[in-house]
């Protein structure tokens, strides 16, 4: 809520005064932080590091007001902290990557509106991506899976 995000801003100021001097509300509203945190969240994306965040947001609300490629800077900004939740008991991380041609069609199939993002994938595409990606490779193991769109 607004409510919660004055006091998170709060706090941060005890620890960074001059960036919420400088910041809020005169380059980043709260209702906008709001906003970006609640996207976060929603990925379950940490948002301890408010400082981080926030810097993030002024250096580059300038750029863009638009709040869903804010929240992708930010996310990009939290990287570290991002990826250490994933981490396994080892330190290992594991990933999936897609090929190139799958992330282009997928691109090219993401609708921005006033409303937001939207991803619109075709039904038959979609079902090639769940029948390959269902498959599981043995553990440690390596596999490579071309889709064709």
């Amino acid at each position: 809520t607004r409510e919660q995000v004055n006091r998170l801003l709060e706090k941060l100021k005890d620890k960074s005064p001059n960036l919420v001097d400088e910041v809020v509300p005169e380059l980043v509203k709260p209702g906008q932080i709001q906003k970006v945190l609640a996207n976060l969240l929603r990925e379950r994306v940490p948002i301890r590091d408010l400082e981080t965040i926030v810097e993030t947001l002024a250096d580059w609300i300038g750029r863009t007001d638009d709040l869903d490629v804010l929240t992708e800077y930010v996310r990009n900004a939290l990287a570290r902290s991002i990826c250490q939740q994933y981490r396994d008991g080892e330190g290992k991380l594991w990933c999936v990557t897609l090929d190139p041609g799958l992330e282009d069609t997928i691109n090219a199939h993401i609708e921005r509106s006033e409303r937001g993002m939207l991803i619109s994938v075709p039904p038959q595409v979609a079902r090639s991506v769940l029948d390959v990606t269902s498959h599981r490779a043995p553990s440690g193991a390596t596999s490579t899976v071309r889709i064709r769109p």
